[in-house]
Formats: C-alpha cells, sequence, structure tokens
C-alpha cells in the first residue's frame, strides 16, 4: 500500500482552472464547493499527474500544465508533471526529466491510490488487473518480469545501434532529402540568412520612405490643384464684374442721350410760344415769378 504524503497539485488552464495551486497538511483534508465549482477537474489533474489518458472530461487546451508534488516515507521529493504541447499532445516529466505516461503510471502506483465513487483508478489499469488476478491464482512471474527486462534492454539497444534494417534505411531516406534540399536551397555562407534579414529591413525600410514620399507628392499636387482652383474662379468673378459693369454702361447711355434730346426739344418748343407771344423767355420768367 503507497504511502507517500501529496503535498502540492497545481492546475493552469484546465477546464474552468484557470491557475490554482493546491497545499495539503497532515492528515484528512477535505475540498468543498459548489457544482461547477472544479473539484472534479482537481481529481483530473491528479489523474493525468499519474499517466491517465487524456479524455473530454479533463477540459484540455494548448495552455494546460498541471503538476503534482509527493513525499515519500524517507523524505524524498517527487515531482510529476504533465502538460500539452503546441501540437496539442501530452508529455510528461518525472522531477524534470521527460518521461512516457507508462512511466507515470508505473512511479504513481508506488505513490499513491484514488478511490473514486464507483471504480478505483489502480483496477482500470491492465498490469494491476494481471497482477491480482497472478496473485489470487499464486502465479510466480519472477522468469516472465525477468525475460521482459532482458527484451527491453535488447531493444534499446538495437535502438542505439539504429535500430532494424528498415528503419535504418527510413533514416538514410530521411537524410538523403534533407542534404538535397540543403544542396537545392544554394546556401552561399554561414551569413546568409543574418544578410537576408538585413536586406529585406533595408528593402522595407525604402519601401517605406516610397510610401511616404508619394503621400507627400501627392499632398503637394492637391494644394496646388487647389490653387489653380481658387486662381480661375477669382477670375471668372472679375470677368464677370467686368461684363456686367460694361452692361450696365451700354444700358444706361442710350437713356441718358435720350433724356438730353427730350429736354432740349421741350426748351425749344417753350422758347418758341414765348416768342410768339412777344415774350423775351427771361423776362416771362420774371414776369411768371
Amino acid at each position: 500500500m503507497p504511502k507517500a504524503k501529496l503535498c502540492e497539485l497545481s492546475a493552469r488552464h484546465l477546464g474552468v482552472i484557470s491557475d490554482t495551486q493546491l497545499e495539503f497538511g497532515d492528515g484528512f483534508n477535505v475540498l468543498t464547493g459548489e457544482t461547477g465549482a472544479g473539484k472534479t477537474l482537481l481529481l483530473g489533474a491528479l489523474e493525468l499527474c499519474l499517466g491517465d489518458d487524456a479524455a473530454p472530461r479533463h477540459a484540455l487546451s494548448t495552455e494546460t500544465r498541471v503538476s503534482s508534488v509527493f513525499t515519500t516515507p524517507d523524505g524524498v521529493e517527487r515531482s510529476l508533471v504533465r502538460e500539452v504541447t503546441s501540437a496539442g499532445r501530452l508529455r510528461g516529466s518525472i522531477d524534470g526529466v521527460g518521461v512516457s505516461a507508462e512511466a507515470l503510471r508505473s512511479t504513481g502506483r508506488d505513490l499513491i491510490v484514488i478511490h473514486g465513487q464507483h471504480d478505483s483508478l489502480r483496477l482500470r489499469q491492465k498490469n494491476e488487473v494481471l497482477r491480482l488476478i497472478d496473485e489470487s491464482g499464486s502465479v510466480d512471474t519472477d522468469e516472465l518480469a525477468r525475460a521482459r527486462r532482458r527484451l527491453n534492454d535488447i531493444a534499446s539497444r538495437l535502438t542505439e545501434l539504429g535500430g532494424d534494417a528498415g528503419q535504418r534505411e527510413r533514416e538514410r531516406d530521411l537524410i538523403s532529402f534533407q542534404v538535397s534540399e540543403l544542396r537545392d536551397a544554394g546556401i552561399v555562407g554561414p551569413s546568409e540568412l543574418s544578410d537576408s534579414l538585413e536586406e529585406l529591413s533595408r528593402l522595407t525600410e525604402l519601401r517605406d520612405g516610397q510610401a511616404a514620399l508619394h503621400q507627400a507628392v501627392l499632398l503637394r499636387h492637391r494644394h496646388a490643384l487647389l490653387a489653380a482652383r481658387h486662381r480661375e474662379l477669382r477670375a471668372r468673378r472679375q470677368v464677370t464684374a467686368a461684363v456686367e459693369e460694361q452692361r450696365v454702361r451700354v444700358v444706361t447711355a442710350p437713356a441718358t442721350h435720350a433724356a438730353r434730346l427730350a429736354t432740349a426739344v421741350a426748351q425749344r418748343q417753350a422758347d418758341g410760344v414765348l416768342g410768339e407771344a412777344g415774350l423775351h423767355p427771361d423776362r416771362a420768367l420774371h414776369r411768371a415769378i
């Protein structure tokens, strides 16, 4: 029976949990809260730390990270971490070293046992079920365990030596493809990338300067058009005023000339009447007065 103590549990971006960290004390600890507060999510965070597979109930995102810290009876701290990569896959580590989900499950079996309302987490694991069956049937599995360890050692050694023929062929094809891509890229030197970035930056600045110059030219051209339009309107108003003034002169001059002619005719008629009466115009005027 595991006797390690769960000291700390943290979860970030797990469902409704944004970022939380719990520290557990000695003895019996109880978590309470309203429905939907995240109690089940905290249990899910612990399950993930122990190597459980991702499930919809965990409500994972690309920023999810859970961790747990245990203290063994001999005082050694063990840290189990599980996080989601940018590709959406789960990545685990024990004490800062990357491990597989199976390694997390194997380590977790020696640290804690989780009992749910309807099931036990350990009873959902195939290895634990097989172990219970072997124990109930008094089956000695030591020879099988040694054979499995030997097989794992051989597989590891084979991987170190390059794997099987098919794997080596695949790696050779991949390397050949990468070499071909590098050759076709025509790389001229180690500073090509920095030189290209510098040239791109210079061209970008040149493009921005050209855009600013174009805007300035457009603005100046617009101002010139407005000034020309203003001068044209002013000239039109001047021409219109001059034409109107000339028109008034033309209309007024004949009327003034006719009035003068009428006055002269009336004066002559008056002089004729006075003459017939034997009166001088000036004398007639004085007599009238």
